[in-house]
């Protein structure tokens, strides 16, 4: 595997994992190991980190954790060891014009070493990138939901009498992700629909509840992940 490109969306939690002093990022990979809770929400990870390297900001907190984790999420794609992984980032790094200049050999080597030990140390990154992976490897994933509710008038053959009377329509707008694109699709929705789908939904949580109880039971930690 040959790495080709960074998106633009994790050039800042590069360039602050590469530039930051380096008791700011010990005091970083310190919270991953002891400050955060197997309730892995990815809000809940940026705030702890936050609270605890007081030279970090929420915004560079989320930064760097968004970069960690898609290079960890890679790096549990591929085939290559930890070294090899890493060797292949730095190449990138060194060739391509968009960061050639950025960052010295000091840096580099500075950066490679820290990489390495989020690659190795087996902790909360590698934990939570692999579980990201197994919900995240579906064809459709939601993102969100909203309701909007119109008021339908009904008319009598004679329009000039106005509406003869009036029934509630719901459209249920469903946001979901399919192949990084973000869609989005429309349902319309009675009363008797709305009930329907509340029953299904209050079922999934008692079954959810009651899965949950059972994952405890065997000693196996539960995992929720929030994108």
């Amino acid at each position: 595997m040959k790495i080709k490109r960074i998106p633009e969306k994790y050039h800042l939690g590069l360039k602050l994992f590469i530039e930051l002093e380096d008791e700011v990022i010990e005091e970083i990979l310190e919270s991953f190991e002891t400050n955060i809770s197997p309730l892995l929400q990815i809000e809940e990870i940026t705030h702890a980190v936050a609270n605890q390297v007081t030279q970090l900001d929420v915004n560079q907190s989320e930064k760097i954790i968004a970069f960690l984790l898609s290079l960890s999420g890679l790096f549990n794609d591929s085939d290559f060891y930890p070294q090899e992984f890493v060797d292949s980032l730095l190449e990138f790094l060194r060739t391509s014009p968009e960061f050639c200049e950025k960052f010295d050999d000091f840096h580099l080597q500075r950066f490679s070493q820290r990489l390495l030990r989020v690659m190795e140390q087996g902790g909360v990154l590698a934990v939570l990138s692999k579980a990201a992976n197994v919900i995240f490897e579906q064809e459709r994933i939601f993102l969100k939901a909203r309701v909007i509710s119109d008021i339908r008038p009904i008319f009598d053959r004679d329009i000039e009498k106005g509406p003869d009377s009036a029934t509630i329509i719901h459209t249920l707008k469903l946001e979901y992700r399919q192949a990084n694109q973000s869609k989005e699709f429309f349902l319309a929705l009675d009363s008797i629909d709305i009930k329907q789908i509340q029953e299904q939904l209050n079922r999934a949580e008692k079954k959810a509840e009651l899965l949950r109880q059972l994952i405890q039971r065997a000693n196996v930690t539960y995992m929720e992940i929030e994108e």
